[in-house]
């Protein structure tokens, strides 16, 4: 317990700071704090004098520098090593297109889906004559290697088919189905390499036209004139000695257009003739061809 004297002498202490803190002396202020400093702390390096500024203490604070902030991306999968027992597929698009037709994909890339399909046996029977396919698509391509590059001429390949595309304006007049002299230059070697298939091929001959009406003395319409110039082509062959009995001919007027009909340059494309070589099947098939 404390006397009464001396609770009086403590709460005049009080009231006494309390009235010296009332009106600050700045200098006198900080020459308190660095000997309280001092006191406690030992002999203090520098008094920093606070900012005078009216926006406050941190106004004159350094300004923070930006730094990149992390990605919120998902980080990527890591890369898988190729298969041992498979090539890497370095030249494969790394994103998903659409599909592309048998008859505009290599050669390899046909041979390969064909093995993917096929059970063993069936490759087994089929690699003869997909080899004599081969053999003859580059025949054909070495000996129409100049209307192929003037793109007249154009060949699709399929293991068992062969596609030969030919612009009707190299091998008629405007709604005529005469083969003209320049048509004959060009058929002539073809119905020749032809003519040495092995039996059991089939070659049939496929006329088609735009979608621009014709009706003439000769020609009712276009079925009549795809039909026509199909025909014509069948009669050459026959007389290249190609075997009548692998021989049709097919016309399907301004149908199965390869082009829009809208311009003339996709009309003309439309107008041709294509020369289908198919092989036989051989014996022991599964459908039992």
């Amino acid at each position: 317990m404390i006397s009464y004297a001396d609770m009086l002498t403590l709460l005049l202490s009080v009231f006494i700071m309390l009235w010296a803190s009332a009106s600050t002396d700045k200098s006198k202020l900080e020459k308190e704090a660095a000997g309280l400093l001092e006191a406690f702390m030992g002999t203090p390096p520098s008094i920093v004098s606070l900012p005078s500024s009216p926006h406050g203490l941190f106004h004159a604070l350094p300004k923070p520098i930006p730094m990149p902030l992390p990605s919120m991306h998902a980080p990527l999968p890591p890369a898988r090593p190729p298969h041992p027992a498979r090539e890497p597929a370095s030249d494969q698009p790394s994103h998903p297109s659409a599909p592309r037709p048998p008859e505009r994909m290599p050669v390899r890339e046909r041979a390969a889906a064909a093995r993917a399909i096929l059970p063993i046996a069936e490759q087994e029977r089929l690699q003869p004559i997909v080899l004599a396919m081969n053999a003859l698509h580059q025949q054909l391509q070495k000996l129409l290697a100049p209307e192929i590059a003037s793109h007249q001429i154009a060949i699709f390949q399929l293991p068992l088919a062969i596609r030969i595309r030919l612009n009707a304006q190299i091998l008629f007049d405007t709604g005529e189905a005469a083969l003209t002299k320049e048509a004959l230059a060009i058929l002539d070697p073809i119905g020749d390499v032809l003519a040495h298939v092995p039996p059991g091929y089939m070659i049939t001959i496929q006329g088609y036209t735009d979608d621009r009406p014709i009706h003439t003395a000769s020609f009712a319409s276009n079925w009549e004139l795809s039909t026509a110039r199909a025909v014509s082509v069948v009669k050459l062959f026959r007389g290249r000695n190609v075997p009548g009995a692998a021989l049709s001919a097919q016309g399907y007027s301004k149908f199965q257009p390869i082009a829009s009909n809208a311009s003339p340059d996709g009309r003309a494309k439309n107008r041709r003739v294509e020369i289908v070589i198919t092989a036989p099947k051989p014996a022991g098939s599964a459908d039992g061809g």
